[in-house]
């Protein structure tokens, strides 16, 4: 019994899901927010400046925003006019603010509350200081200087994930008719199969470089480790790499018979080599390996 396709295929509807699933992540503020590229943590914004003796004049425009009553809050930011955090996705960037905590009401949790989010174009840039000082009060905005101003580019990434994934569904349409295929489709899902596993790789290693570069530059406090997109990304890597070389395996088989013949059972033929230089043997050879190994 043939198993190679049936599992490739499947396998390979695994890794189009968990790309969907990262792609589609912050829309409308939906259960997986978690599982953002980057998320940066902003909840302690102006909270050193409110208590430094050392710069008055901006403790004193900090204490002008705050109600009444209020002289040790918890965070700033709703006083200041931006959010606790601000996250990155594929095609949308989310903010919100975290819940406080109901053992400690000093405290804040991980727990995101009312989130927003907003669709960007494909590609775009995201700098976070310009996000803060749109949002900051005027009085304030010198907050914003704070943060670094790196540009967090999504083009480079993003192009990889969506070439992985149109070649991706390529070889999942095409896996099913390999069963009874010619020896050029099933090397086209070989193609397909490998080229979606590259760029999804790419993808992963460009956005992962992307992630510490913001981690060691703004610092841990300020991004947290996005485990949910790390392990989505590289687990879809995996998935198709098993694809690919399942798909590989299924195409040596294939070689190995005559043109037009079904494959009845998986049996490398004892001359057969694994080596990739045998792929492209001629007919006659191949007609001699089976002949012998018949005897």
């Amino acid at each position: 019994m043939r198993y190679i396709p049936f599992v490739a295929w499947f396998v390979c509807l695994a890794a189009l899901i968990l790309c969907l699933v990262s792609f589609n992540a912050g829309i409308d503020g939906d259960a997986i927010e978690n599982c953002a590229v980057l998320t940066f943590n902003t909840s302690s914004l102006g909270v050193n400046e409110y208590y430094n003796s050392s710069t008055p004049e901006l403790s004193e425009n900090i204490s002008s925003l705050l109600p009444p009553g209020v002289t040790h809050p918890v965070s700033l930011t709703h006083y200041l006019g931006v959010k606790d955090w601000y996250s990155m996705h594929y095609v949308r960037t989310c903010s919100g603010f975290f819940a406080v905590s109901s053992s400690n009401p000093s405290l804040l949790t991980t727990k995101k509350i009312n989130i927003t989010c907003t669709t960007q174009s494909a590609g775009y840039t995201f700098i976070l200081n310009d996000v803060l000082r749109k949002g900051l009060n005027p009085s304030v905005q010198v907050l914003a200087t704070d943060i670094p101003g790196s540009r967090y580019n999504t083009r480079p990434w993003y192009s990889m994930w969506q070439v992985g994934q149109v070649t991706g569904i390529s070889a999942w349409i095409a896996i099913p008719f390999t069963w009874a295929g010619t020896r050029r489709l099933n090397g086209y899902c070989v193609l397909w199969s490998f080229l979606s596993y590259m760029f999804f790789n790419i993808n992963a290693g460009l956005v992962t470089r992307q992630i510490f570069s913001a981690r060691s530059q703004l610092g841990t406090s300020v991004v947290p480790y996005p485990l949910g997109f790390l392990g989505l990304t590289w687990s879809t890597c995996v998935a198709m790499f098993i694809v690919f070389v399942s798909m590989l395996m299924e195409w040596h088989f294939q070689l190995w018979t005559f043109k037009d013949d079904k494959i009845t059972l998986y049996r490398k033929p004892k001359y057969c080599s694994w080596h990739l230089m045998n792929l492209f043997s001629k007919l006659k050879e191949v007609h001699e390996t089976q002949t012998r190994d018949k005897e």
